[in-house]
């Protein structure tokens, strides 16, 4: 979802045709409210699915993509690519806008194609921000629920849940002092404390190597 991210907004920047369409569509999970946004994917992957598979190519089916248990983790994945476009769409293509045209048209002139274009002016002009996005996807690692909450509740396939979603799940039904065999929040906190105490080493070293190998705008 990062590299389409990228290369989405690049296609923006360059107002090819229907870049301004893509815009409005790869943005739109972020106008509308995430719960609202997840019932009509939901609705979409769900019963249209299965009318569209029953009534139309006369296959046989009664479970939707979400609930079939060899589509589920591929519908998953992709309302979380459709659903994290925005905010990366909307970064990138405002870091592209403040590119000086003068460097691109003069990159033109020498022959510059739009793939060289891409990797030695675009990207290292919005080096800084691709690295922010890059350390906040990492950080996420252990906290994202890649949104099953709002798909599954808390009936989730124990083979889809994340760490993030586990946490949030059972610190939902936690207790200070564990009664049966959900962990209590002692447990779960020293979790996180311990799952903290891996990123923030591995965060901060990455960080520092993209800031310091990456490209220049020199």
């Amino acid at each position: 979802g990062f590299t389409l991210a990228l290369l989405f907004s690049f296609y923006i920047y360059k107002k090819y045709p229907l870049g301004e369409f893509f815009r409005v569509v790869l943005f739109m999970p972020k106008i509308i409210s995430g719960v609202v946004f997840a019932l009509l994917f939901k609705y979409i992957a769900d019963d249209i699915f299965v009318k569209i598979m029953n009534d139309y190519l006369k296959v046989e089916t009664e479970l939707g993509m979400l609930a079939n248990p060899d589509t589920q983790l591929s519908a998953v994945l992709f309302y979380n690519v459709w659903i994290g476009f925005g905010v990366n769409v909307l970064m990138f293509s405002g870091s592209m806008s403040g590119i000086d045209e003068s460097i691109v048209e003069s990159a033109q002139l020498d022959g510059t194609t739009l793939l060289q274009e891409f990797i030695y002016i675009t990207i290292p002009m919005i080096w800084p921000t691709f690295v922010s996005f890059l350390v906040i996807n990492i950080t996420a690692i252990f906290t994202d629920q890649m949104h099953l909450h709002q798909l599954y509740g808390n009936s989730s396939d124990p083979k889809l849940a994340t760490f993030g979603y586990y946490l949030y799940v059972q610190s939902s039904r936690g207790e200070l002092i564990p009664t049966g065999t959900d962990p209590s929040f002692s447990v779960l906190s020293c979790m996180g404390l311990m799952l903290t105490a891996v990123m923030m080493p591995l965060t901060l070293g990455i960080r520092r190597l993209f800031n310091k190998y990456g490209p220049s705008t020199d």
